[in-house]
């Protein structure tokens, strides 16, 4: 474990797993085994790595070819991943989530901003605050929970479970309907 300050940090080809402390700089991982991170005010991009935890503040996040989860916590940033093998767990305040194929399941919080998703494997569950859900793909139903925007859905399976305040919400399924479905409009204020 190390604590950094005031630095871009790039590293490449670490085959045990990193735990650091960066303040005030971004980080750049590529080809890493475990990555748990701690950063504020800078970001953190990351590329084919087995796993990555990030607990920040003030700090965006870039990843792409996670080969196992992704579990970020952060505030004033957006978070936008590809190709993750595992489990999504993102909890973002004022920023929002885009990601595109998601072996594993999604798991969401933002506030001030929206999700949108393509291609996920697992199950979604999402809660938003003053934002939007567009998602595609969706293979194993959804649970979600937005206000102050609208909700659309295309080509998804499974049930879904939906709750939409001060917005509509648009559901297509991948083949006629069969499963359960719950839609709640909450009255507008």
């Amino acid at each position: 474990s190390r604590h950094l300050a005031f630095r871009a940090i790039r590293f490449s080809g670490v085959a045990g797993a990193c735990k650091l402390d960066v303040q005030h700089g971004n980080l750049e991982a590529r080809r890493t085994a475990g990555l748990e991170v701690d950063l504020a005010h800078g970001k953190l991009t990351v590329e084919n790595v087995a796993d990555v935890v990030l607990r920040g503040q003030h700090a965006p996040v870039h990843g792409s070819d996670v080969a196992g989860r992704a579990e970020i916590e952060t505030s004033f940033g957006d978070v936008r991943f590809e190709r993750v093998g595992g489990e999504l767990r993102a909890r973002i305040e004022h920023g929002g989530v885009t990601a595109s194929d998601v072996a594993g399941g999604a798991n969401v919080e933002t506030t001030f901003d929206g999700v949108t998703l393509e291609r996920v494997a697992g199950p979604l569950e999402a809660v938003v605050q003053h934002g939007g859900v567009e998602a595609k793909g969706l293979a194993r139903g959804a649970r979600i929970r937005a206000s102050g925007a609208d909700v659309t859905l295309d080509g998804f399976s499974g049930s879904i479970d939906l709750e939409v305040e001060r917005g509509v919400a648009v559901a297509q399924p991948r083949r006629a309907f069969r499963d359960q479905g719950r839609a709640h409009a909450g009255a507008d204020e």
